[in-house]
């Protein structure tokens, strides 16, 4: 991966996602896209500079400032934003480094607060004019590679693999337990494009529509593909025609 292929996703999101028809991204968007855009410029310069201190390179957008969506018309208003760590090596145009989160917010109050299920407390804070993020997570998706450190025994879950649930913090009230381990169901490497059109697909299933066909877009994506995933899917089918278990085959 080069860092002209991340600038150029970046830009394809911030300009294609905005555009009079397609127009899908939070108000903040711009400024998040920049500020990721940015470190990941910062990063590669080190990464080229001194590899032996900077082994690999890429950008964050953290949790405090996500990449927000507008609210989806086919979810009740439902808002999604997403924020990341990704990290690429020179060996491989696959994220060394993936972590990668979807939250779904509503602020719906006959969605987000159950009498019959729910504590005082949820409402109270629900309620609280201090709280800093309106309504509650109702869903989040965590788009994860396995973190192998030297040493470490091979595990049983996917390298590359979605969790739902995954950790919220206490501030989202999510529906999803805290500390329940759920499984880990082989997914996909991906990235912040790919990510975006999860998102539109799922979410902003008309403006997708005309997204999908401007020229620009696809010839985006097309790249993206044949970079982070053309190795991923070889390997699937491989090894489904050597007969092997593509599950065993899969995990980290």
């Amino acid at each position: 991966m080069h860092i002209s292929n991340v600038r150029e996703n970046l830009d394809k999101i911030r300009r294609i996602y905005r555009r009079t028809g397609t127009d899908i991204l939070g108000g903040t968007a711009k400024d998040v896209l920049d500020v990721a855009e940015a470190r990941a410029v910062a990063m590669w310069d080190e990464f080229k500079r001194d590899k032996k201190r900077n082994p690999d390179w890429g950008y964050d957008i953290s949790e405090a400032a996500p990449l927000r969506f507008k609210p989806s018309r086919v979810l009740k208003d439902a808002i999604v934003d997403v924020y990341c760590k990704i990290r690429w090596s020179e060996e491989s145009s696959v994220p060394c480094k993936q972590d990668i989160k979807v939250r779904v917010w509503s602020e719906d109050s006959s969605i987000i607060y159950r009498s019959d299920l729910d504590s005082e407390c949820v409402e109270k804070e629900l309620t609280d004019p201090a709280r800093i993020q309106p309504g509650r997570v109702i869903s989040r998706f965590h788009f994860d590679r396995a973190n192998l450190s030297n040493g470490s025994r091979r595990q049983y879950h996917p390298e590359f693999h979605v969790q739902i649930g995954g950790i919220p913090g206490s501030h989202e009230l999510c529906w999803h337990p805290k500390g329940f381990n759920l499984p880990r169901i082989p997914y996909q490497p991906m990235e912040l494009l790919m990510t975006c059109q999860l998102v539109a697909i799922n979410f902003f299933p008309a403006e997708y529509g005309d997204i999908a066909k401007e020229p620009d877009w696809k010839d985006q994506l097309h790249s993206t593909q044949k970079l982070i995933l053309l190795d991923y899917y070889q390997l699937c089918r491989d090894t489904i025609w050597q007969k092997d278990s593509l599950l065993d085959r899969l995990r980290a």
